[in-house]
């Protein structure tokens, strides 16, 4: 029995500073917030990092319980402004949910999943 080839699939656990990751929760429940108050927020990147074009999903959880999850597999826009519409998309858009409430946003928690830069992982194949 042959092996398969194995390939290098880079660590992006650490990609995202504590920090930063701070600063994207924080814009998510931002994001919900000033959507359910008819407002809205600023979405200027605070670092270039952020600025970054990237896919994610914003998945929200109320009392251990799905409560919303959207995302762009691809890239669309910088992670900041990503993160910002897909968290507001989870909490009002998402078909499977009724929108979030006044009552409930102060109760929900966020997940983000930022996806990894796009790269080749195997050969070309080419036709003879």
């Amino acid at each position: 029995m042959s092996q398969l080839p194995s390939h290098h699939v880079p660590d992006v656990s650490g990609e995202y500073s504590p920090a930063e990751r701070e600063i994207l929760l924080q814009l998510a429940h931002r994001s919900i917030e000033a959507r359910l108050r008819g407002e809205s927020i600023d979405l200027a990147s605070p670092t270039p990092h952020l600025e970054e074009s990237r896919g994610a999903f914003t998945t929200l959880h109320l009392h251990g319980t799905l409560r919303g999850c959207i995302g762009y597999v691809i890239p669309v826009h910088s992670l900041y402004k990503t993160v910002a519409e897909t968290a507001a998309a989870a909490a009002f858009q998402d078909p499977r949910f009724h929108p979030v409430t006044f009552d409930e946003v102060g109760n929900l928690k966020i997940e983000i999943s930022v996806r990894s830069e796009e790269r080749r992982v195997g050969k070309e194949c080419r036709s003879r």
